[in-house]
């Protein structure tokens, strides 16, 4: 079984599949909610998709972020479905913690007045 929600709100586009397993309105709306908050964060007109699958008593995932500057990918597999978005969303935030303070530190210094 495979379900996916595509949501596209103020540019803001994410894609939430599932396989092996039909989540509850409880999970759908926690992960939309921790989604729509990690939009804030990642690069602006990022896209995101987050695939999760049950398969031999554990839940894999994989979040992926793709935007104009960088993309962003995590896996993580756990026996809870939740622990394993947290590791996921963990994952995700130190690498784009690192990409923008790579991003904003290097500022041009030889700048010339026009």
């Amino acid at each position: 079984m495979k379900i996916i929600y595509p949501m596209q709100e103020n540019n803001k586009n994410f894609t939430i599949s599932y396989s092996g397993f039909a989540p509850t309105k409880e999970v759908e709306s926690f992960l939309n909610l921790r989604i729509e908050k990690l939009l804030d964060i990642v690069p602006i007109h990022s896209n995101i998709a987050l695939r999760l699958a049950y398969r031999n008593g554990k839940y894999l995932g994989k979040l992926s972020i793709f935007s104009l500057f960088n993309r962003f990918s995590s896996k993580n597999k756990s026996t809870n479905l939740e622990e394993a978005y947290n590791q996921l969303e963990k994952d995700i935030l130190k690498q784009v913690n690192s990409w923008k303070k790579v991003r904003f530190h290097h500022q041009p210094t030889n700048l010339k007045e026009v």
